[in-house]
């Protein structure tokens, strides 16, 4: 697996690394409650946006829709959307084994 604050760092870094940066607390924490926008109506947003755009082959979304539903189930559908960081930290740890 990777090292979980050197990949935070990295990606805080990147074009999109200031939502990351707003996040980078409650993922240090793993604390979650704190919603702004739930992982459930990310979810939502993304299927909406793989069903409008279907023959566009949109695999970045596609991949974000998997990796929002498998946090949902895991039971973080009502918390923030940066669970989804969290939980895929966490899969990558437990994969690493």
């Amino acid at each position: 697996g990777l090292d979980r604050t050197l990949v935070l760092d990295v990606l805080g870094q990147a074009a999109y690394g200031w939502t990351l940066n707003q996040k980078r607390a409650m993922v240090d924490a793993a604390d979650f409650s704190g919603t702004q926008f739930s992982v459930d109506l990310l979810a939502k947003d993304l299927d909406l946006a793989v069903h409008a755009a279907n023959d566009a082959g949109l695999a970045v979304t596609r991949a974000a829709l998997d990796a929002a539903r498998r946090t949902i189930d895991s039971g973080h559908g009502g918390e923030d959307y940066a669970a989804i960081i969290g939980h895929l930290a966490d899969e990558g740890e437990a994969n690493s084994h």
